[in-house]
């Protein structure tokens, strides 16, 4: 299983062919059946996602929401948060339109 997914993945992410193999071995380990497993890890690949027991968890519980409509579970996609650099770059865009809005209410001021 982990041959296939690095085959198809393998290029796409930084992360180490040790780690993918862990998180693999530990799902197998407590029980997760191979078929919904392969399906988590291509849902987490498709995502370009690190293979993590967290992002697993997360591609398996979508799966039992497509197969359970009324399951209570969080969009592995929805889940993503904004990077650091994202927060940044906001910050710094809302910073400048606060700075213009406060130039041009003082030229405004100045007419």
């Amino acid at each position: 299983m982990f041959a296939k997914w690095w085959e198809q993945y393998g290029r796409q992410t930084a992360q180490g062919k040790a780690s993918v193999r862990s998180a693999i071995t530990a799902a197998i380990d407590n029980g997760i059946e191979p078929n919904l497993l392969w399906q988590a890890l291509v849902r987490v690949g498709d995502l370009s996602k690190p293979i993590t027991g967290g992002t697993l968890q997360f591609a398996l519980a979508e799966l039992k929401r497509h197969h359970s409509p009324n399951a209570d579970v969080i969009d592995l996609a929805a889940a993503r948060r904004p990077s650091t650099t994202d927060q940044r770059v906001n910050a710094a865009l809302e910073l400048g339109r606060r700075m213009q809005a406060a130039h041009d209410a003082k030229t405004r001021e100045n007419q």
